[in-house]
């Protein structure tokens, strides 16, 4: 498990990089809370505690996915507690540390994007099959 909060801001230019090589996002940004976020949109969300979201721009069919600025250890432990119920029990013991971690969790929202009738199995298992491509993390990349 991870411990400490993670600040997403860090592994932006990273997660971007890594979110251009499926050319459908418009951007992945980082804001303080993903409901104030919405609310300001009139956009429904109703977990206030949430890690991270992908919309889609029905005016240009792209996708943006929002982070949370701050991602506790608590909504680490509820991702994490959803990939052991979904019985990914290596693959999530795999991503111990903070760089595997996001780096999943930013190819969990690209598998939505790219096709959002995807389960959360689906997504898990698309994000860790191409997990391997995007690590370890390095500007040359």
């Amino acid at each position: 498990m991870i411990a400490g909060d993670i600040y997403t801001e860090a592994y932006l230019p990273h997660l971007k990089a890594v979110a251009d090589r499926y050319d459908i996002l418009a951007d992945v940004e980082a804001v303080p809370s993903i409901q104030d976020w919405c609310q300001a949109r009139n956009i429904t969300e109703e977990r206030p505690f949430r890690a991270v979201r992908t919309l889609r721009n029905h005016a240009t069919g792209r996708y943006l996915i929002l982070l949370a600025c701050r991602i506790t250890d608590e909504m680490v432990a509820s991702i994490e507690g959803g990939l052991y119920a979904r019985e990914f029990f290596s693959e999530a013991s795999a991503l111990s540390d903070v760089d595997s971690f996001m780096v999943h969790l930013i190819l969990h929202e690209i598998a939505h994007a790219l096709d959002n009738t995807r389960t959360e199995d689906e997504c898990d298992r698309w994000a860790f099959g191409e997990l391997s491509y995007h690590l370890p993390l390095n500007e040359d990349q």
